[in-house]
This record gives C-alpha cells, structure tokens and sequence, in this order.
C-alpha cells in the first residue's frame, strides 16, 4: 500500500512538472529587473565618465525619474518608478556611489508630495541639490508565429549634466522573453 502511494505521489508530481511547459507571458519579470539593475551598474562603473572618479571626486547627484514607457505593455506608474528604485538600491550602485562620489535622489516632485503630506519634514533634503539627472526609456519589439511570441525590450539610460545639458552616459539594457500558447488558453 505504502509503494503505491509513493508512485501514486512521484506520478501526480511528474504530471504538475508536465503541466507548467514553457511561459505563457513575455511580461519582464523581477528577475529580469535584478538581472538590468546589476549590469547596467556595472557598465556605469566601467564607464568613461566614471574611470577618472574616485571617492574624492566633487560630488555628483542625479536625480532619478521614472521609465518613459514607449512598450505595447502597460506598465503602471509604480512599476516604471520600481525599475528605477531597483537600479538605484542594486548593491553594486550603492558600491559605485562610494567608490565614485555620485548618489541617487529621487525626483523634487516627489519630495514636495512626501513634504506636503508629512512623511518627512520641510528641512528634509534641503542639501540635495541635483547636478545630474538620469531618465530612461523603455521599447520593445514583438514577433509572432502561430502559438508562439517573442519580445526584445531594450532600455536605454541616460545621465545628463543639468547646468550645460551634456550627455554624460548612455547605455542599453536589452532583453528578450518568449511564450508559446494560445491568446485565449
């Protein structure tokens, strides 16, 4: 009795295994946040404009908005502010902004709401003073075939000098996720 109800249990796991096939969706996933926020970090380390900064360098404050969201997806306010959150709070960001002289705040807005509606108080962050901002915008393209599809999203980042509007770094995160199914499954 016992052997058959370890079969019956390693056979109904083997069907559940079966059942979850290939994905569905080709929405980003957290995953694929944590994955761009480490490698855009890395690639702003190794960047021309940061090679010559050390911890001593004069320092720099972008402020951060949210992706511009140029996708056939939609993508709630939340979400396109949470890209930017995982960049800012990715562990080799916050390494960088040491090592660097460079810190991320997030955009006056903001912090006027957060002032108005007592989260923090009038004084708070009376020293930010931005010298830099970093925007980002985020595209993809779609293929589709018969029950499967494929999206490449690529987003583009870019810090930009407020006092003479120079591009001071550009990247490019580009990812691809597929899915196979019927639309209507």
């Amino acid at each position: 009795m016992r052997a058959l109800l370890v079969i019956f249990i390693a056979l109904a796991a083997c069907l559940l295994q079966a059942c979850a096939g290939p994905p569905r969706t080709t929405k980003v996933t957290m995953r694929d946040l944590d994955d761009m926020a480490t490698i855009v970090a890395l690639n702003l380390r190794n960047s021309d404009w940061m090679t010559s900064r050390d911890s001593t360098s004069e320092q720099v404050v972008v402020a951060m908005d949210k992706v511009e969201n140029l996708t056939d997806d939609i993508i709630p306010s939340g979400e396109q502010w949470a890209i930017m959150t995982k960049i800012r709070t990715n562990a080799n960001m916050v390494r960088i902004g040491r090592e660097k002289a460079i810190s991320f705040v997030i955009p006056k807005e903001f912090l006027i709401h957060a002032q108005q509606s007592g989260n923090v108080d009038n004084t708070f962050a009376d020293l930010r003073s931005p010298t830099h901002e970093m925007s980002a915008t985020l595209r993809n393209t779609t293929r589709s075939i018969k029950d499967a599809r494929t999206d490449v999203y690529i987003c583009e980042f870019r810090i930009t000098a407020l006092a003479t509007g120079e591009l001071k770094w550009l990247d490019t995160f580009e990812l691809k996720r597929q899915a196979f199914g019927l639309t209507f499954d």
